[in-house]
């Protein structure tokens, strides 16, 4: 057709198009041709754009804002007509200044001491590595190494101390990590972690003395029991750190002990003297109680130990500790030095559960326990409902409440009505509820009166708090069961004769009817 020619793609996007990490990337592709082309876009790996890619100018423009790594590959930009096509392409790639992954920390390290610092960065491309110290550029020579990011120095003196800086760099960027290192040069010092002037172990059991000085470069530990240097034996172990263990101890080890420190720039020392206690025993023990309600009690808790010992006694019940400040009006511990006993007075529902009495010295802790069961009337029973009623019966259901301890024994009716003051036991069938039973009749009931009905449990221990109260029901009516009494009449006027008479129905009230004829 007359003009018409294939797309010929004018203007388009370099061969290679270098883009920075979250900067926004623009491609443009103008195309002439007639018809005019259509212009679309794809990368040739078959990847599709993410959904930040935009197209704009007819798709003439492509534009990938926030540019990542996995953005940058070969675009390829193709016009088309009904006479043909033409294709444009180039290459999108990523680059980063370094950042950092990992950097160096101020470090205090003792003379003749190794020091190792490690920097990493991520960049694009790669970066490289240098190291500086007091800002000049630092070279691998004797005891300095440097590989990569990695900063060994043997062996440290005084003048290694100063301020070190790694160095992170590509073409587009370098970033700098910094640190302070404190070579340390001192005679051994127990100012901060001197030995106990007292320590107390129990007969039998481990003791650990920790010789831990002040020492730049570490010092060297000696161990004294009095004025005789300790050696290893299948009882007492002596560590590189420093550390005494002494197994199974006796009274045979109690004695002062001293620890010396020694390194090229003096000595120290530090003494303790240990003393060896007999183990505490408990003498008297609570025992498993049960108890009803209001009643008040005291669960022992005594004890024989060295007086050498300082002695506290606690109490929790169910995992919780006791506030005996909080709780006085409940709970007070009883007894002198050696006696932790506790007094529950007025005892209730709640005090019920594992009580336990914890001991504790200088050397050792001990415990020992009781159940405590706690017995109250029954609580409320729940869900009463009228499941049929007739005109002098009701068929009652309810849920049992919380035994609280004993087993329910048995179940009292109870219903009210508007002709009645307060609740009013009722009768039943059976006549006796026994704690088994969860439905009753009750009979007797008059006809055509709105009732309500309640429940009382009891068990060995009492009578529990009532039920709820159930939904107000009424009796159906019925045919009077007596005859009207004391039928009179008199006066009125020649054309009228008053009749009266009194109707007695089964209700406490009576009701006078008159007639007029």
């Amino acid at each position: 057709v007359m003009g018409e020619y294939e797309p010929k793609i004018e203007v388009h996007f370099p061969d290679s198009v270098p883009a920075a990490k979250e900067s926004a990337v623009k491609l443009e592709c103008f195309a002439l041709g007639n018809p005019v082309p259509e212009i679309s876009w794809r990368r040739t790996s078959g990847v599709p754009f993410p959904s930040k890619v935009k197209m704009k100018n007819s798709n003439a423009v492509l534009e990938i804002p926030n540019f990542q790594q996995e953005d940058a590959g070969t675009y390829e930009c193709i016009a088309e007509n009904r006479r043909g096509k033409n294709a444009a392409r180039g290459r999108v790639s990523y680059h980063a200044k370094p950042q950092w992954l990992q950097t160096i920390t101020d470090t205090a390290q003792s003379i003749e001491e190794n020091l190792f610092w490690e920097c990493k960065a991520n960049g694009k491309p790669k970066p490289s590595y240098s190291w500086l110290k007091n800002g000049e550029q630092m070279m691998a020579e004797g005891r300095v190494q440097i590989e990569n990011g990695a900063l060994s120095i043997t062996a440290l003196n005084l003048s290694d101390s100063g301020m070190y800086q790694c160095v992170a760099e590509n073409k587009h960027g370098s970033v700098y990590s910094s640190a302070q290192l404190m070579v340390l040069a001192s005679a051994p010092s127990f100012s901060k972690s001197p030995l106990k002037a007292l320590l107390k172990a129990r007969s039998g059991s481990e003791v650990t003395l920790e010789c831990k000085p002040q020492a730049s470069p570490p010092a060297i530990s000696l161990w004294k029991k009095g004025n005789e240097i300790l050696q290893r034996t299948e009882r007492i172990a002596l560590f590189p750190n420093g550390t005494l263990k002494i197994a199974n101890v006796t009274k045979r080890d109690a004695a002062s002990y001293t620890c010396t420190a020694k390194n090229r720039f003096g000595t120290a020392s530090t003494t303790g003297r240990l003393l060896i206690t007999e183990p505490t025993r408990i003498t008297m023990r609570p025992t498993n109680m049960e108890i009803i309600v209001g009643e008040s009690i005291v669960l022992p808790c005594q004890i024989a130990c060295d007086p050498a010992l300082d002695v506290s006694f606690s109490w929790a019940i169910n995992g919780q500790l006791i506030d005996f400040q909080r709780d006085r009006d409940h709970f007070e511990r009883v007894g002198g030095s050696i006696s932790g006993d506790l007094m529950i007075r007025n005892i209730q529902l709640n005090h019920g559960g594992k009580y336990v009495c914890v001991i504790d010295t200088d050397v050792e802790s001990l415990s020992t326990s009781a159940i405590l069961v706690v017995k109250g009337p029954p609580g409320p029973p729940d869900k009463v409902a009228v499941e049929e009623i007739t005109d002098s019966t009701a068929q009652l259901s309810w849920t049992p409440g919380r035994d609280n301890g004993s087993p329910i024994t048995g179940y009292i009716i109870q219903a009210r009505t508007p002709f009645t003051v307060g609740w009013q036991a009722v009768d039943t069938v059976p006549e006796v509820v026994n704690g088994n039973m969860l439905t009753a009749t009750v009979v007797g009931l008059n006809a055509w009166v709105e009732y309500e009905f309640r429940v009382v449990a009891r068990n060995i221990v009492g009578l529990g708090e009532p039920s709820p109260a159930s939904a107000k029901t009424r009796t159906e009516d019925a045919i009077p069961d007596t005859a009207p009494t004391d039928v009179g009449g008199g006066g009125g006027t020649k054309s009228e004769l008053v009749i009266t008479w009194e109707f007695c129905v089964s209700l406490p009230a009576f009701v006078r009817g008159t007639a007029e004829w």
